[in-house]
């Protein structure tokens, strides 16, 4: 079941068959790509846990999830392919039914933001959503919506004329614009009870800065997938993973722009790779001494597991969450951000599998 951005997959031919063959590109089984891909894909996802159907398979996802996974798609220029496992009867289990209903509920009223939309003018994702685009429209799909009753979002150089939300079209939403930064005073209870779509008028088709930036909640993410390298080369993955740094030589470094200066922990995403145990027994790689420089500042220190974190967008995945230090940024505007891996732990020939950088405000 597509659901549904542009492609028809039963005419055209899966990249899966390899030598570059095919027309589109197929991600790898609920691998959600990490940035805008300027060609046409797909994402195969499933309902649960299960390709076809398993009587015991109870762990189905949230419509929600497959809300948000739905506009994530579509911002990132690709299909939704979704699996739906029937009974042996040739039944769509009513778990599914009522999820798939929950979904095109929801598309009924903000569909415009989702059928015939372009991709997200931004080249990278926001923990807090989706963006998607027509001309003439800017679509913010706010999935963790804010209790402050504001809500900012950076970079966005076309000049807004007219905010409302799609579930409540006739109420304006007040906002202000300075320069490239956009303020909208939002009601403290979202307008939608799943996924709430705000829509920003704006002249043509949307521009916007395309520097890693901020993010509303005052992180900063950085994935590798929009790292620049030197020394010797790593690969990433379509969700930003790196899955060969086996050695130091390695480096990767990022320009962005920081909004507001203070300090911040620096935190180093590492991911784990799911054993036949499950996540209880994932297999992971710490040990590794890394080294962060940013604003002129370093932070120094042997990856821990101090935690782990569910990927928002696909609880199909997980990471674990490591401190390395804390900085003070004294300025805002244009920033360099460098990490290395002074000393690499190869046990396992996992190695140091970045994810992210971050940096997080102090107190968050």
């Amino acid at each position: 079941m597509d659901l549904v951005h542009g492609l028809q997959p039963d005419c055209l031919i899966d990249g899966r068959i390899d030598n570059d063959m095919g027309d589109y590109h197929s991600t790898g089984d609920n691998e959600i790509p990490v940035r805008v891909l300027p060609h046409d894909w797909e994402t195969p996802v499933t309902l649960n846990d299960t390709w076809g159907f398993r009587k015991v398979d109870d762990n189905w996802k949230d419509p929600r999830m497959l809300i948000r996974q739905l506009v994530d798609v579509v911002s990132k220029n690709g299909n939704y392919l979704l699996n739906v496992g029937p009974t042996a009867e040739g039944e769509i289990p009513k778990a599914s039914v009522d999820r798939l209903a929950k979904v095109g509920a929801w598309l009924k009223v903000n569909g415009e933001a989702v059928y015939g939309a372009k991709p997200s003018p931004f080249p990278y994702e926001f923990e807090w959503g989706s963006v998607t685009a027509k001309t003439g429209k800017v679509y913010l799909h706010i999935i963790d919506w804010p209790s402050t009753g504001k809500f900012t979002i950076y970079g966005m150089t076309s000049k807004v004329k007219k905010a409302y939300a799609l579930a409540a079209p006739g109420k304006a939403i007040r906002f202000t614009q300075s320069g490239a930064d956009v303020t909208l005073d939002i009601p403290k209870a979202a307008p939608d009870a799943v996924v709430s779509v705000i829509a920003l008028d704006v002249d043509g088709m949307p521009q916007v800065d395309t520097s890693l930036t901020h993010q509303p909640d005052g992180k900063v993410t950085l994935s590798p997938a929009f790292a620049s390298m030197t020394g010797t080369k790593v690969l990433t993955d379509n969700r930003g993973v790196v899955r060969n740094w086996l050695t130091p030589e390695p480096k990767l470094e990022w320009d962005f722009k920081l909004v507001k200066p203070g300090a911040y922990d620096v935190v180093v995403l590492t991911n784990l790779v799911k054993s036949a145990g499950g996540w209880d027994t994932a297999r992971w790689a710490g040990g590794h001494e890394v080294q962060v420089s940013v604003g002129g500042k370093q932070a120094t220190k042997a990856i821990t597991r101090d935690g782990d974190a569910t990927d928002p967008r696909n609880p199909h995945f997980h990471e674990a969450r490591s401190v390395v230090g804390r900085v003070v940024i004294d300025k805002t505007g244009n920033q360099h951000l460098s990490v290395q891996a002074l000393k690499v732990n190869t046990e396992g020939k996992l190695g140091f599998r970045l994810k992210a950088v971050q940096l997080v405000p102090v107190g968050n």
